[in-house]
């Protein structure tokens, strides 16, 4: 969670500074780099960090050192999808193929939008931008959200486990 949060805040903020680096007339690729470098770093690091060591370990071994102490790293829920959902973000506002988000929670709720976080597709942000500036909360529309939600833990508790089971 807490790299979801500064993956957010990092993209947020560098796609403001890309807007506001164009109005000055200064070249935005340093916050694209930011970007990429952050992101594709974190991905990159719990991702692929257990296997380098492991691989260093198995060299070290055949060469007659001590291994390297490590304590496996964890990948974290989701960590492909919102770091392409936030670096597709800034991809789009430098190349101007969408504005700025305005709103910290437009955008928090672009990046943690749960059931395509954890399952897909990794959405453009160009392509739901117009349905965050849109939308508008009642309680209503909270109530049937609720009724949704359960309904649908209704049918995977009730029908897929038990076809599962019988799969």
């Amino acid at each position: 969670m807490l790299l979801m949060l500064v993956s957010t805040v990092v993209d947020f903020v560098c796609g403001k500074r890309i807007v506001a680096g164009r109005a000055e007339g200064k070249d935005p690729r340093l916050w694209v780099w930011v970007s990429c470098c952050l992101n594709l770093g974190l991905l990159g690091y719990f991702k692929y960090a257990n296997f380098g060591v492991e691989t260093l370990n198995a060299l070290l071994a055949q060469g007659g050192f001590h291994e390297v102490a490590w304590t496996k790293v964890v990948l974290p829920v989701g960590i492909s999808f919102y770091t392409f959902q936030t670096l597709s973000y800034t991809i789009d506002v430098y190349r101007g193929q969408a504005e700025p988000v305005k709103s910290f929670m437009d955008f928090m709720c672009y990046v943690a939008m749960f059931p395509q976080l954890v399952a897909g597709p990794i959405v453009r942000y160009n392509t739901i931008a117009e349905q965050l500036h849109t939308r508008t909360h009642t309680v209503g529309k909270f109530y049937r959200g609720v009724l949704a939600l359960q309904a649908g833990l209704v049918k995977k508790l009730l029908i897929a486990d038990v076809l599962a089971e019988l799969a």
